[in-house]
Parts: C-alpha cells; structure tokens; sequence
C-alpha cells in the first residue's frame, strides 16, 4: 500500500470500523482516491465475510452515481479499500442536513 500511495492523513470520513482518507499516486500524482482503512481488530469474523461481499458486489458494479472500487489490500492489523474519490461530500449529509426530503429536481442537480 505505502509503495503505491501517499495518504493524507486528514480524515474525509469515519465509520464504525475505520476511516476515509485521500491518497494520490506515487507513479501519477494526478491520480488521487479514497482509502478506506479498516482495522481487523475490531471485526468479527462475520463483519470480515460482509466485508469480502461487499467488495464481490462492488466488482461487479458499474455505475456513473455509484463509488468505483479500484483494489484491496489486505495487511496483518488492517485492511485498505481503494476506491473513487467523490469530493460532494457524504450522501447521507446532503439529504439529512435540511430536516427533510430532497426534492427530484435538487436530486438531479446534485448529479
């Protein structure tokens, strides 16, 4: 992993199991995606199986509004996902912030 990336060690966002950070290319510095680190010591055997179908799907999906899943790296105490770097923020927030639902035209607007 540390070979292939620089991570920015500022947080883009966290989950119960670990964290978001930005990375960029060594070999293209134009390149930069999101890395999900993901520490094993706090899953379950069967939160790592869920994790392994979450990355089968994500192969298997191609989508213009959906994250792309680029490669995984599995170490001895964590696990990195290297993903697409979306930079509008977290879905969750822009459709919460406001208290309610967002309309179909401020959807396709977001798009």
């Amino acid at each position: 992993m540390k070979d292939t990336y620089d991570i920015d060690m500022k947080v883009l966002g966290a989950g119960s199991y670990g964290k978001v950070f930005l990375a960029t290319s060594r070999k293209d510095k134009s390149i930069q995606v999101a890395v999900k680190v993901i520490k094993k010591q706090k899953m379950s055997d069967e939160d790592l199986l869920g994790l392994q179908r979450e990355v089968a799907i994500m192969c298997t999906v191609d989508h213009p509004n959906i994250v792309k899943y680029y490669e995984t790296y599995d170490e001895k105490n964590y696990i990195y996902l290297v993903m697409e770097l979306c930079r509008g923020g977290e879905l969750f927030s822009k459709i919460t912030d406001s208290g309610k639902p967002m309309k179909e035209v401020e959807l396709s607007k977001e798009m």
